[in-house]
């Protein structure tokens, strides 16, 4: 190498020749956000959302329903075909079951989804999707199936012959039914009061 052929060249002249890369390439780069799994992205608007509660809760509550009245009425139809509004010429207690599970229950999940509707939608805080709601909901709902069964089970072993309410006489079997449907009520209550308030608190953290 001949000492002419070298050529001296600042190095803070000296640009780099390296491809830039297109917007695409660097949008893909980018770290991807974490998503919250109350708030994710698959989320519709708060219409949708409120719907999807509203509707999976009825049907949670006529499931329910038609699930615990199918045990009541076979310990004794007489609950239903005697000590309710005569809707239909049958004493079948699967009849029976089937039609107050859905009469006695729907008009609960509407308020009770109307409830967790606003408590997850409303307001400018972030919202809750309906699947974490419903998924609570599922989850009470066995709990309080599994403690209204309980009590089934319990008031039929403890109480023995006629039982005197408000001036009635009612059979064992017959009480027992009462007090577990009267549980079903007041559990069913508290589970939805204690979703609703949770998912305030939730969105509070959010």
């Amino acid at each position: 190498m001949h000492g002419s052929d070298i050529t001296l060249v600042n190095p803070e002249s000296v640009v780099a020749l390296v491809p830039t890369p297109a917007l695409s390439e660097v949008a893909l780069e980018e770290p991807v956000p974490q998503l919250n799994f109350f708030y994710n992205g698959e989320m519709g608007s708060a219409a949708a959302e409120s719907g999807k509660i509203i509707v999976g809760t009825i049907l949670l509550a006529v499931v329910y329903g038609i699930a615990h009245d199918m045990v009541t009425a076979h310990v004794d139809v007489r609950y239903f075909t005697v000590y309710h509004p005569h809707l239909v010429d049958s004493e079948s207690p699967v009849v029976m079951a089937l039609l107050w599970g859905f009469v006695a229950t729907w008009w609960m999940g509407l308020i009770i989804g109307g409830i967790l509707a606003l408590a997850t939608q409303a307001a400018s805080a972030p919202r809750l999707s309906a699947k974490v709601v419903l998924k609570r909901l599922a989850v009470g709902s066995i709990g309080v199936y599994l403690a209204a069964m309980g009590t089934l089970l319990m008031a039929s072993t403890f109480i023995v012959g006629p039982v005197q309410v408000n001036g009635e006489t009612l059979d064992s079997s017959i009480m027992a039914i009462l007090m577990t449907h009267n549980v079903s009520y007041f559990l069913s209550g508290i589970v939805a009061l204690s979703i609703a308030v949770w998912c305030i608190v939730e969105r509070g953290r959010l």
